[in-house]
Formats: structure tokens, C-alpha cells, sequence
């Protein structure tokens, strides 16, 4: 009998979260990796002199904030990639509270992919396709997986 993430019922969603990891380290890899052109030096050093008071003495420049915001997305997709799969290894996680789990990564994901589609971001838009036909996937074949 199959134990953990590779239990029937929880395989597909296992494969999502796995993804997750993944898109994390592409991610990092793609976005600090890329060596900016002239365009992009002169749009980050534009970005930098713009400064908005945040308080508690915090003036970050919309570069900070930028790469603060694109950092955040590889910590969230390996946070969430990591606690799926913490609670699908675990063998006392009831099929019911593994069920709500794939709702919410549903949710979030539909979100993201939403998100990705409007402002015309390819890249995430495609890692958010991928993720929600494995997460569908657990719900319409569970038994058959």
C-alpha cells in the first residue's frame, strides 16, 4: 500500500506541489539571473529614484519594491509547495483536511493564473495552467490516479 505523497487520491496533487518547488528555483533563476539591458538599467535606475513614504521611517524605492515583490514570489511558491507537501506526507492527515487543502491551492491558483492572464505574463501564466490542470486533475480523478 502507497504511503505519503504518493498515496492514491493524493498523487496528482503531490505532482502540483512538486511544481511549485520548481517554478520557485525557475523563478529565482530567470528573474536575478537575466542581465538587464540598456532599457531595463535605465527603467531600474528610474525606478529607483522614486521614493514612497511607508512609515514607521520606511521610504522605499519602487526598485525596492519591485524586487521585493518578485522575491516574494519564490518564497510563496516554495512555502505553499512545501506545506502541501508536509500535510500530504503525513500519515495522519484525514483524505478530508488533504480535500480542503487542494481547495484552497484551487482557489489561489485560479487567482494567480487569473492574475498572469490580465497583465499579460506569460511565464507565470503558463506555471499557473500547468499547476491547476494537476490540482483539477486530483479532483475529477482521485481514485483513478
Amino acid at each position: 500500500m502507497a504511503s505519503g505523497i504518493w498515496k492514491p487520491g493524493r498523487r496528482l496533487f503531490s505532482v502540483a506541489s512538486i511544481l511549485m518547488l520548481v517554478m520557485a528555483v525557475l523563478h529565482t533563476i530567470g528573474f536575478f539571473g537575466a542581465k538587464p539591458d540598456n532599457a531595463d538599467q535605465l527603467l531600474i535606475g528610474m525606478m529607483g529614484m522614486r521614493h514612497e513614504p511607508m512609515g514607521m521611517g520606511m521610504a522605499p524605492s519602487m526598485a525596492d519594491i519591485f524586487y521585493c515583490l518578485a522575491a516574494s514570489i519564490t518564497v510563496y511558491s516554495a512555502a505553499v509547495g512545501l506545506l502541501n507537501l508536509i500535510v500530504l506526507a503525513s500519515a495522519d492527515a484525514a483524505d478530508s483536511l488533504v480535500s480542503k487543502l487542494l481547495w484552497v491551492n484551487i482557489i489561489w491558483v485560479t487567482a494567480f493564473t487569473a492574475l498572469c492572464f490580465h497583465y499579460q505574463v506569460l511565464p507565470p501564466f503558463i506555471s499557473g495552467v500547468v499547476f491547476e490542470v494537476f490540482l483539477i486533475g486530483a479532483v475529477v480523478i482521485p481514485s483513478k490516479e
